[in-house]
């Protein structure tokens, strides 16, 4: 893994450990915006290349497709905070699981 790739993936962990915490679902941050791995996976006009993302090469779907994401995406729509949480911890897990 390449070390800025590496830094993009501790960075998500932080992230995702600080959503894990969170106290309201408004302080929650998801999206590519805010993903420091979607962020060094943009392409040259700025579209996010998932092939680029360790998340990907491990679950081999776009758009965090088989990852405890959509799960934590789906928990804060329908304004679940207790839910939200518990799947933000399973997201630390994953991500975990992908550091060298």
């Amino acid at each position: 893994m390449k070390p800025e790739v590496e830094q993009a993936l501790r960075e998500s962990i932080v992230k995702w450990e600080r959503n894990a915490q969170v106290k309201t679902l408004s302080a929650a941050t998801l999206g590519q915006e805010d993903c420091p791995l979607c962020q060094i996976s943009k392409d040259k006009l700025g579209n996010v290349d998932c092939c680029r993302c360790p998340v990907f090469k491990r679950t081999e779907q776009h758009g965090c497709l088989g990852t405890p994401y959509h799960d934590a995406s789906e928990t804060k729509r329908q304004d679940n905070l207790e839910m939200f949480r518990l799947f933000a911890q399973d997201e630390v897990a994953f991500l975990r699981s992908l550091l060298p």
